[in-house]
């Protein structure tokens, strides 16, 4: 076992690395993965608006997440999901795979600043680099 296994592993934890638990699992055959692929397949061409991406991101009261927020940041977060949850519920809007909507940014910040942040909190590769 590689040293950094051993030195993480400890009785009724599992393996650990890196400081994140691993998660085991039983490898599939064939067959097994391509009907998963295609119930995948199956539940995105029911959901053509991908309205399950419009929960994405959410920050609700009373989890890790939500720590340290004012209570004023909590309500305009919750007027936004209801305003988008409103906006939804008729068949001519849709959740975007590919766009990204970003609120509460200051209005000194540049383009270049935005790209920058983006790319720090997406990427970690940009972290060590970039990022300070």
């Amino acid at each position: 076992m590689p040293r950094f296994l051993q030195q993480s592993a400890a009785p009724g934890l599992g393996i650990i690395m890196k400081g994140k638990p691993l998660k085991v699992l039983k490898a599939l055959d064939k067959e097994s993965v391509h009907k998963q692929e295609l119930q995948i397949l199956k539940n995105e061409a029911l959901d053509r608006r991908n309205l399950y991406l419009g929960k994405e991101g959410e920050i609700l009261a009373g989890i890790p997440a939500a720590e340290g927020l004012s209570e004023s940041d909590m309500k305009k977060r919750e007027m936004l999901m209801k305003k988008k949850a409103e906006m939804l519920q008729s068949p001519k809007f849709h959740v975007s795979r590919t766009r990204l909507i970003i609120y509460n940014l200051p209005k000194t910040m540049t383009t270049e600043e935005v790209k920058k942040l983006c790319k720090c909190c997406c990427f970690p590769c940009f972290q060590a680099e970039t990022c300070h």
